[in-house]
């Protein structure tokens, strides 16, 4: 029975991602790791970056702010407040998603 050095790919991945950084890419990781001779898919690294913390939240977080809530606009605080003030001011959710469609037909007849 040869005996054989058992390779931890959680601490593989983890010290990978400690040289690239945290803004590295999965796919990086596993190039890098494979040149080694270690083999680990996507989501062997991305539960080991989550357990981590890196680039976890913190990059969800920044990728949201630069494309918004969706994919959409981005949402600040200035908006809700003031979404929530026209939310009082008309009484109530219905009326502003019923002023919004009135908006929007007005805009279409223009």
């Amino acid at each position: 029975m040869s005996k054989t050095k058992k390779v931890n790919k959680a601490e593989a991945i983890r010290e990978t991602i400690q040289e690239l950084g945290p803004e590295c890419r999965n796919s990086d990781v596993i190039k890098i790791l494979e040149k080694k001779g270690i083999d680990v898919s996507s989501g062997q690294v991305s539960a080991t970056r989550h357990a981590v913390g890196a680039g976890g939240k913190q990059k969800l977080a920044r990728v949201a702010a630069k494309r918004g809530p969706r994919g959409g606009v981005e949402l600040q605080l200035h908006h809700l407040q003031a979404t929530k003030a026209l939310v009082e001011n008309l009484g109530g959710v219905e009326n502003v998603q019923a002023a919004i469609k009135a908006l929007s037909m007005l805009n279409a007849i223009s």
